[in-house]
């Protein structure tokens, strides 16, 4: 969980993250590709990490869902020296050092 996601729960970012109820929150996450698009990159097993763009939040789930589409420019290939939990920490952490 990372702080983002936590000020949005809370709600104290609706100002700047408006969302209607019900949505299902999450921003970063690590797992394994079950189906992916031709164009994408990504085979099905893969494992890969990534994030959720607040769009696709309000459009379909974030990543709290146990099946999230997400775009592929937000996908990478999991690295083998990382766990799951690491890997899904990876995108907030980096976003904030590019910030």
């Amino acid at each position: 969980l990372n702080p983002t996601d936590a000020r949005i729960r809370s709600g104290s970012l609706q100002h700047l993250c408006p969302l209607s109820l019900p949505v299902i929150l999450g921003f970063d996450c690590a797992g394994v590709v079950a189906k992916a698009g031709p164009a994408s990159g990504f085979t099905a097993g893969q494992q890969v990490y990534g994030r959720q763009t607040l769009e696709r939040i309000r459009e379909s789930n974030g990543t709290y869902a146990e099946y999230v589409v997400l775009d592929g420019q937000e996908v990478h290939t999991k690295p083998q020296n990382l766990s799951f939990e690491e890997a899904a920490a990876v995108p907030f952490s980096a976003l904030t050092a590019f910030a």
